[in-house]
């Protein structure tokens, strides 16, 4: 394992610079104004919409300076949980045998499921459904796939299983 993903500090500084990168690709690319005009249109006047995307561009840094704290703590509160889960599971024991570091560590790989599934929406709208809507857009969970494949899944299972 590379010492990048040993040092929980450089992890989690690798990790806040992808999501920068994929955000700002998919508000730069992906969720555009023409999206937000088309959206829109049919409920505000032109100016009104105006409004709304001059204010998007005015205080759009705001969410990337807040994203690495909202990562932290939402990361370090679910690092705390599982520790105390471990730790008054084994409450008996004289030495559970675990860090706070290695539950950290635990929080900072699942956070990637957060990227993959940001860079499958981007891949998605970037290359394959090339013509969207707002509502494609915020209707769209990239777990679903995962559904197709536990279903796939559980048809070759079953299949498997009928043929034995």
């Amino acid at each position: 394992m590379s010492i990048l993903f040993k040092n929980n500090y450089l992890h989690f500084i690798l990790l806040v610079l992808v999501t920068f990168l994929f955000t700002y690709e998919f508000n730069s690319f992906i969720q555009t104004d023409e999206i937000y005009v088309q959206n829109f249109s049919d409920k505000y006047t032109q100016e009104a919409i105006r409004h709304i995307l001059d204010w998007r561009h005015t205080w759009s840094w705001v969410g990337y300076i807040f994203l690495p704290a909202i990562m932290y703590i939402s990361g370090t509160t679910i690092a705390l949980i599982i520790f105390f889960v471990i730790w008054i599971s084994y409450l008996n024991e004289k030495d559970p045998n675990v860090r706070f570091s290695d539950t950290w560590r635990i929080v900072l790989f699942a956070q990637w499921s957060n990227v993959a599934a940001m860079f499958a929406k981007i891949f998605w709208f970037g290359f394959i459904q090339t013509n969207y809507t707002m509502n494609d857009l915020t209707s769209f969970y990239q777990t679903k796939w995962l559904n197709y494949i536990g279903v796939l899944a559980i048809v070759w299972f079953y299949r498997r299983m009928r043929n034995s």
